[in-house]
């Protein structure tokens, strides 16, 4: 007890010591805990005493490696934007997130999904404890979700709270401009809280490329797009909390966006009998999503030892595309006009009961979940060859799953069984199609096990998952794009069935990752014949694919630097051959990442970031090698209440996207340019920090995604 208790003072002096001299690293006390993640302490000696400092970034987790924000320099990243951007096999571009090799993650920040990602730039990157990214779920999730990330959030205090954010960036093009006002009240059990987001965006694309469809053309081509859009959305919750054991709430999402395109493309057609035609096309496009829809309530409650959790969501929403395309053949009076109208309305009403007991030394969940989808989509189009649809689906999915979780000293165990029954009704112009009809049932197990002993931690984990194709890909419709070109989608498409085996370690300030899938009937674009002079791009079930990845990482603190590196590769393993295609699409990818952040005096973080992949193979598509270098500073003032940040992002504008595609009667060949090189400027303040103690975790999250 003396000793702890010699230890404890010296850590104090020696923080004491540091604040007073200036080093930033010191961060504050907790409780009884003082916390020193950020603090330069390499090895301090008193006498027979020995104190050892800096506690690893990353970690293993109850389900996935978690990285630590609380008392690290990402907690002075900004955003939680900011601060996925730094997470390993995070990828942010856009404003679109993915997990490498694992699609788009569901995104919960305590405990609740994120449906407007918007959302999480409201969310300030000091009041974040932690991120756990999951890149194998098990049975508890929907057996169509390949990836979540969930985000903690620290404690605050009772009473007022709120902020205001804005952010300009401006571009060659133009400029982007978002204002984010949001208010939380909280007092006794009541928890209230309104977030409004108001986002001016838009977007450049410069575009040249090459097609030849095998025995028809050759046809190059220079392309200028132009969009502008405009979201508004606002968020209301409401919870509370009847005692320690017993809470509930609401929550309503609402949102709209407006998007207006304006393009130019030129076309150097070269037909098979050599003949050769230039043509001029110019189009105008609207897309509007009318006022989305989207109200959650849960309840969660504790009856002695069993752990009680209800939540049901409702959805309703719809959107609206218009595209008119002026083709100019270059002859007299030859001139023709393409207009095209797409309507899409649909609903949603998803339930979910979970309960957990503690059995033996762990503990046994179970739950139901209940989730039924009706969506109809309207295309009509004139002055093309193009195909009108009216489509009409309703699906229900009814699911179990039991989970029973255990530890034996430094040993995890899990072992899942999920069993999913979908109904599907296809209407074609009110016409039912019972050649389209599904009902099925899948079996999804799900199993892990994991070893955590001093630094080290290691997990295996095995699961079947079952993913069905976006109702966008399921629609009738055949899209104009040129006089060669139409896309669409495909209502035969089946669902796509995945084991995955994965393997994760930590040790230290080193971290690895790595799956291995299998996907049976994995959807891929491909061509077919669509006319004389034609090709229809639509989705396709591919028998068999693989993919493995793996992943290395290092992040330590030295001194006032704060290097995070990461390397990945991704290789799949394609087989077109049933569609007649015999090449090798089994190239990796390799990306590199080099993130760094300085602390600097006067509350100020340096940031720059580069990221540099290589050529390979993404299903049929050959990727050509980008690269972008991203730099930033940040300073805070009025004791952290005023945030400044002024950022620079692809600094020598090589974050270029260019790739060719092989598919069965074509091949492609695309180099495209955009905004990406651009000056933000990013200021908020916090009047003071109140999180919402919203508990609902939601109920369809999966089919939320397929909107």
């Amino acid at each position: 007890m003396l000793v702890m208790r010699v230890v404890s003072m010296t850590v104090i002096l020696f923080a004491f010591f540091a604040k007073v001299h200036g080093t930033s690293g010191y961060h504050c006390l907790q409780g009884d805990t003082l916390i020193l993640d950020s603090v330069d302490i390499k090895e301090i000696n008193l006498d027979n005493i020995e104190v050892k400092g800096q506690v690893p970034q990353t970690k293993m987790g109850k389900e996935g490696i978690i990285t630590v924000v609380k008392g690290t320099y990402l907690s002075m990243t900004g955003s939680l934007m900011n601060v996925l951007g730094q997470i390993p096999n995070v990828n942010v571009r856009d404003g679109q997130i993915s997990i490498t090799g694992r699609g788009t993650p569901q995104i919960y920040v305590d405990g609740k999904l994120i449906n407007n990602l918007y959302l999480l730039y409201n969310i300030r990157s000091e009041d974040i404890k932690d991120v756990e990214v999951i890149t194998n779920p098990l049975a508890g999730y929907s057996s169509e979700t390949l990836s979540v990330i969930r985000i903690r959030l620290n404690k605050k205090d009772d009473g007022w709270g709120g902020r205001v954010w804005s952010q300009a960036r401006l571009r060659k093009h133009g400029l982007n401009t978002l204002l984010n006002p949001s208010v939380n009240y909280r007092r006794g059990g009541l928890d209230m809280s309104a977030t409004i987001i108001n986002y001016n965006f838009g977007n450049y694309i410069e575009q040249t490329g090459f097609m030849n469809i095998i025995d028809v053309v050759n046809q190059s081509y220079s392309q200028i797009n132009k969009r502008k859009a405009s979201m508004q959305s606002g968020t209301i919750q409401i919870n509370y909390e009847f005692n320690k054991k017993q809470s509930a709430g609401v929550n309503i999402d609402v949102f709209k966006e407006k998007t207006e395109s304006n393009g130019n493309i030129e076309y150097d057609n070269k037909s098979s009998d050599n003949s050769q035609r230039f043509i001029i096309m110019k189009t105008k496009g609207k897309t509007e999503l009318r006022p989305n829809f989207v109200a959650s309530a849960y309840y969660s409650g504790k009856i002695e030892k069993m752990d009680i959790r209800f939540d049901a969501d409702y959805v309703h929403g719809s959107s609206m595309m218009s595209l008119h395309s002026i083709v100019d053949y270059g002859e007299i009076n030859t001139y023709r006009n393409v207009f095209s109208n797409d309507k899409d309305n649909h609903r949603m009403l998803a339930s979910k009961l979970v309960v957990s007991y503690p059995i033996w030394k762990g503990s046994l969940e179970s739950g139901a979940e209940y989730v039924n989808t009706h969506r109809c989509e309207t295309f009509n189009s004139e002055g093309a060859n193009a195909a009108n649809s009216d489509d009409e689906i309703v699906e229900k999915n009814i699911a179990g799953f039991l989970n029973y979780d255990v530890e034996l000293a430094n040993w995890q165990f899990s072992l899942g069984l999920r069993y999913e029954n979908i109904t599907a009704r296809y209407m074609n112009f009110q016409i039912h199609n019972k050649e389209l009809n599904y009902d099925k049932g899948n079996w999804c197990p799900s199993a892990s096990i994991g070893y955590n002993r001093n630094q080290f931690a290691l997990r295996l984990v095995y699961s079947k998952k079952i993913s069905r194709p976006t109702y966008k890909m399921l629609s009738g419709n055949r899209q104009y794009d040129n006089d060669y070109i139409y896309e669409g989608g495909n209502p035969f498409l089946s669902p796509t069935i995945s084991k995955t085996l994965s393997l994760d370690a930590n040790y230290k300030w080193l971290r690895f990752s790595s799956y291995y899938s299998v996907f049976n009937n994995y959807v891929s674009t491909m061509d077919e014949r669509y006319g004389t002079e034609s090709v229809l791009l639509t989705q396709h079930n591919i028998p068999k694919c693989k993919s493995i990845m793996v992943s290395m990482g290092f992040s330590q603190k030295i001194g006032i630097w704060n290097p995070r590196y990461d390397i990945s590769v991704v290789k799949n393993d394609f087989d077109y051959s049933s569609f007649g295609i015999n090449d090798n699409f089994t190239h990796p990818i390799w990306v590199f990442k080099f993130n760094n952040f300085i602390q600097l005096p006067w509350n100020m973080l340096l940031n720059f970031n580069y990221q540099y992949q290589t050529a390979g193979n993404d299903e049929n598509r050959w990727m050509k090698p980008n690269n972008h270098l991203d730099l930033s500073i940040r300073r805070t003032f009025f004791n952290n209440k005023l945030t400044i940040s002024i950022s620079g992002y692809d600094i020598f504008q090589t974050n270029k996207t260019r790739w060719d595609v092989n598919y069965r009667y074509s091949f492609s060949s695309i180099n495209r340019i955009t905004d990406t090189r651009s000056l933000q400027i990013e200021l908020t303040y916090i009047f003071k920090s109140v999180n919402s103690k919203y508990k609902g975790r939601g109920a369809g999250n999966a089919e939320k995604q397929r909107f």
